[in-house]
């Protein structure tokens, strides 16, 4: 079975934001999944701009 939008959001979704250990999917960070074949596109939506562990994410 290939990539759906919502096995992108459950996985990404999963995910734990560095600074406080919950899931993104939880905080709404997930933001507008695209799939197109086997490319994905979505935004992750932190803080701030001056969001320090985005390089973790």
């Amino acid at each position: 079975m290939g990539l759906t939008v919502q096995s992108v959001e459950a996985a990404v979704g999963a995910l734990l934001e560095p600074e406080v250990g919950k899931p993104l999917a939880s905080l709404g960070a997930v933001r507008d999944v695209k799939v197109e074949g086997d490319v994905v596109a979505l935004r992750l939506m932190m803080g701030s701009p001056a969001y320090r562990p985005r390089e973790a994410l």
